[in-house]
């Protein structure tokens, strides 16, 4: 109805003043005829090509020079070059610029300058020869135009004053002129349906105006008086957005000394792309110079059509190249003019109204009101995006983000909205925000039209607007579990953290808080408010005394529960709701958290944690020292041991204890190897002598014998069975008398200890109520420290049951690394919600053992042979078995070993007699000498057994680890290999129940 009513105003001012400037116009026709035809003419393409019908016509600077009141619904901006070749070489350029512009008091003014200049070249008209001459016209405008919102929003008043400087050849003229109009443009309205799918949208607009008003010009006496114009215009204006649109128009003149005309004009575009236009002059009495047909055409580009076309016409702007043409006659050639214009074509600039900057409200709802945008497209439309934040920065990037985009592909999506408080599309200018909460709050309201243009209101140079809200508020932010580490037996669960803020502006004094435990978040809703049922178990109460605006309080207490599980942790502010809030949804808080594990890790405050097995080696002494052919040196073998006890070592030690021991020492040499000279042989032997005595032997305590030559041999047919034989016979042997023999011989003592881990147990007895990611025993003392993955547990909250640790043994051992002293202990659980527990440190006395697992007795035999190298091995042999017979779950056994020299299948017969043999002869020994042990003997001795060659002297432990002592491609190790073996072992092995975990 408003809209109408102004419509109405509108029209009826328009046609009152138009009789009125109607008469007086007729009232100046009876002077003197008028001058200065420049100022009858528009610049401009379009102007011609719509035969000059530009009183009603509007988005357009050239039309302000017909009716200075269009300017009034000018964009923000535009600007305008025009030039026109004319008849008779006269040439007219020009150059308009106008802008919006924001005066205190009014609501938007238009303001316009412009400079035409119409030239003429060089000239002569007399019949005789002269000087030429020459004209020009030239014309500054300003414009000021004002949209009459007191009258009409449809209605604006336009003024433009001009200066005129006319040349003629040496004689000038200046004049003052001045234009007034009114201008007209209606509503948009809905045309009928039968033409809606091409032209769905219809305006009107309408002006009249009274041009050229001003003293005359006078160029030397006489002035001569300005062309008075008198003009009145309508347009229809019908189109589509992105369609055709099209407007036809009539215009009435009345010009000083040229009387009446009417003139027709309109024009076809298509997406603003293309446009063609007509326009038809109604000729005047006697004006028979020009053709009364007009036409002319526009292209336009504008950044709507591509990104490649953005960089020509600019981010929200376009630009129209107009041709306009008058046909020609016999007379006069046809006059041609061309325009460019530069104009936006986005959202016009628009401003926040309410509320004022900075404003503090008391209440949780505001009104935001802003001025209304405008499109100069008429056929588009506009929608406003409304963005309300708490963060500055976050508004902030969304304007930033939308200045930097090439264009909106979709108006409806805004990026980034989605983190926004409010992200809303309106199509009016204002919006109620309800329900707001305390603090400062930031607005920004962008104009987006169908094309995805965007423009932001703006006020004072800020995009971005601010008002505050002051309403008492208090509220808990947060509540917190901070679990206790230890896993212990108690109640104790850990801190819990309640945090309050006072959201408000004002001081709040006497505040309540409550915290509740319970399983099922027991809370009910009363009048209004919450409050805490009854039933529900209290943690902590409390009052706090004050708490200033800004102000958080964080409460802390111990939280006890012997209920294991899910418990819900309810929070209560203000229950009796004696504050007065903007919100009461915030004075409770529940925060659900899981009890920690509760239990125990235990053992013995003692336990065997190492087991060392022993296991003796009797030796056999070996007093042949070999040589490679044709050598004399001693191999390092027989001088420093690696595993073993070196032979000439060992040898030279005892000789030294006893210094009245003797020993022989002859070379030998094999003629099989090449070697035929005694020399060589004789050098073996010095060369032993000399490694006897370096070792610390007396030279007294040596004898050397003549060395000798062994007789040539069959060469065995397997070639390397040949290589070691004859390896065998070149050698240096070591004598001693039979009392020497027995001391000096004696086999090597050699002991090999391996630690064995025993599992130290713990018992762990630990509920939890959530998975474990992790569970680890950790044991540690000052310098070492071991961890035990639990994986044997599942990984349920719970573990029960026992623990076996045992300590993985380096090669670099040592014996009382973890022995003999105390260790701590503990248990580290990290749950599936990443909380880690420890049990509190004990400590355990970890303690070792030793075990004499086997003994083993070596007797040296000679080659291819069943007796032992020396017969003290029987005296020997006999002190092992009285230990025996004291030991009742001792058992022995005769094991006989060959080398690798010769078949294998032969090798294995003779080991088997060797043990038949030996075991034999003992029995017969014991049968004659021990008559009353003979039948125990006999029920604790093991059938003889024979290995062959498949077992080299050798180490073997418990785990799989075998050291091979007797190499069989040395002679030393072929010598030691070929050994009979006499077993004391107890089959109990006491070395398992020990290690078990009972």
């Amino acid at each position: 109805m408003k809209a109408l009513q102004q419509h109405r105003v509108g029209f009826w001012l328009l046609f009152i003043l138009a009789g009125l400037w109607y008469i007086t116009g007729s009232q100046v026709q009876g002077q003197v005829r008028s001058g200065i035809s420049f100022l009858k003419i528009l610049p401009g393409a379009r102007p011609q090509g719509m035969g000059n019908t530009y009183t009603g016509m509007t988005d357009d600077l050239n039309a302000l020079l017909a009716n200075p009141g269009s300017a009034g619904f000018l964009r923000s901006w535009q600007w305008t070059v025009n030039y026109t070749r004319w008849i008779a070489d006269v040439y007219r350029a020009s150059v308009l610029y106008g802008r919006t512009v924001r005066i205190p008091g009014l609501q938007k003014t238009s303001f316009s300058v412009g400079f035409i200049f119409q030239g003429m070249a060089e000239f002569n008209s007399l019949d005789q020869p002269t000087a030429a001459t020459d004209a020009s016209d030239q014309l500054l405008l300003l414009n000021l135009a004002q949209p009459l919102y007191f009258l009409s929003e449809h209605l604006a008043l336009g003024i433009n004053a001009k200066y005129l400087r006319s040349q003629l050849d040496r004689y000038q003229a200046t004049s003052w002129v001045f234009d007034t109009g009114l201008f007209f443009k209606s509503g948009r309205f809905a045309l009928p349906r039968s033409v809606q799918k091409l032209f769905p949208i219809g305006y009107v607009t309408a002006g009249m105006a009274l041009n050229q008003l001003g003293q005359p010009v006078r160029f030397i006496r006489e002035g001569t008086p300005l062309p008075r114009t008198f003009r009145m215009g309508v347009h229809f204006h019908a189109g589509s957005h992105g369609g055709l649109q099209m407007q036809v128009g009539i215009d009435y003149q009345n010009i000083r000394d040229d009387g009446e005309q009417v003139n027709l004009g309109g024009e076809l575009s298509w997406r603003n792309l293309l446009t063609l236009r007509a326009g038809y002059f109604l000729k005047q009495p006697g004006d028979h110079l020009l053709n009364r047909f007009n036409f002319g055409f526009s292209f336009g580009i504008d950044d709507v059509r591509g990104r490649l076309l953005d960089l020509l016409p600019g981010r929200n702007k376009a630009m129209r190249l107009d041709f306009g043409a008058l046909n020609s006659q016999d007379l006069f050639a046809g006059t041609y003019r061309g325009s460019l214009s530069h104009l936006p074509i986005g959202p016009a600039a628009f401003t926040f109204l309410e509320p004022e900057p900075g404003r503090l409200f008391e209440a949780d709802s505001v009104v935001l009101r802003w001025s209304p945008s405008e499109d100069p497209d008429p056929y588009d439309d506009l929608l406003y995006w409304l963005l309300v934040d708490s963060s500055r920065s976050r508004i902030e990037t969304i304007l930033s983000t939308l200045d930097a985009r090439a264009r909106l592909s979709d108006r409806t999506v805004l990026p980034g909205a989605g983190r926004l408080l409010l992200a809303e599309i309106v199509n009016q200018t204002g919006y109620r925000l309800k329900a707001l909460q305390n603090g400062d709050y930031y607005w920004a309201v962008l104009a987006v039209d169908l094309d995805g243009h965007v423009q932001a209101a703006e006020k004072d140079g800020q995009r971005i607007a601010h008002f505050r809200i002051n309403f008492p508020d208090v509220q808990i932010t947060s509540i917190q579990f901070i679990p206790y580490d230890r896993i212990t037996t108690d109640d104790y669960q850990g801190k819990i953290k309640v945090s309050v803020v006072n959201a408000g502006h004002q001081a709040l004094k006497q505040v309540e808080l409550v915290v509740l435990d319970s399983t099922q978040a027991l809370i009910s809703e009363k009048n209004g408010h919450t409050s805490s049922a009854p039933d529900a178990p209290v943690l902590h109460k409390t009052t706090i005394p004050r708490l200033n605006p800004g102000d958080t309080l964080v409460v802390e207490f111990d939280w006890r529960t012997s209920i294991g599980g899910l418990h819900d942790i309810v929070a209560v502010v203000d229950a009796p709701n004696r504050i007065a809030e903007s919100r009461e949804d915030n004075n409770t808080l529940v925060r659900s958290f899981y009890t920690i594990p509760k239990g125990t890790i235990s053992s013995e405050d003692t336990s065997t944690a190492m087991i060392f097995s022993h296991v003796t080696y009797d030796l056999p002494f070996i007093a042949e020292v070999n040589f490679d052919s044709g050598d004399t040196r001693v191999k390092e073998e027989y001088v420093r041991g690696d595993l073993l006890p070196a032979p000439l070592t060992i040898l030279a030690e005892r000789l030294a204890q006893h210094r009245n021991l003797r020993i022989s020492i002859q070379g030998v040499a094999d003629p099989n190897s090449g070697e035929t000279e005694i020399d060589l042989a004789d050098a073996r032997a010095r060369a032993v002598r000399d490694t006897l005595i370096r070792l610390g032997v007396l030279p007294e305590q040596i004898q050397l014998l003549p060395g000798r030559v062994l007789p040539r041999r069959r060469v065995p047919r397997n070639p390397e069975d040949a290589k070691w034989v004859f390896e065998e016979r070149r050698y240096a042997r070591i004598y001693a008398d039979r009392e020497a023999e027995s001391t000096l011989f004696q086999p090597m003592k050699f002991t090999d200890v391996e630690p064995l881990s025993v599992p130290v147990t713990f018992l762990v007895d630990i509920n939890g109520v959530q998975p474990l990611k992790k569970r680890l025993l950790i044991l540690s003392d000052s310098a070492l420290t071991d961890t035990l993955d639990l994986k044997a547990f599942d990984k349920s909250g719970k573990l029960f049951g026992i623990i076996g640790w045992r300590y993985p043994i380096p090669e670099n051992f040592q014996e009382k690394d973890w022995t003999d002293h105390s260790i701590r202990y503990r248990v580290i659980l990290i749950d599936s919600l990443g909380r880690t527990f420890r049990s509190e440190e004990q400590s355990i006395y970890l303690t070792s053992n030793s075990v004499l697992r086997d003994e083993k007795y070596a007797w040296p035999l000679k080659f291819a042979q069943t007796d032992p190298l020396y017969d003290f091995y029987w005296n020997r042999l006999f002190s092992h078995v009285a230990r025996m017979l004291k030991d009742r779950g001792m058992r022995m056994r005769f094991v006989g070993h060959a080398c690798a020299i010769g078949p294998e299948q032969v090798n294995q017969r003779l080991s088997v007699r060797r043990a038949e043999r030996f075991q034999n002869r003992f029995l017969e020994y014991v049968k004659a000498n021990y008559p009353e042990s003979y039948q125990t003997i006999l029920e604790r001795l093991d059938p003889p057994i024979g290995r062959g060659e498949n077992e080299p002297l050798n180490i073997q432990h418990t785990s799989g680890r075998i050291i091979v002592l007797g190499k069989n491609n040395s002679p030393l190790g072929r010598k030691l290999n070929r050994r009979i073996e006499i077993d004391f072992y107890s089959p109990e092995k006491p070395l398992q129940e020990a290690m078990e975990i009972q």
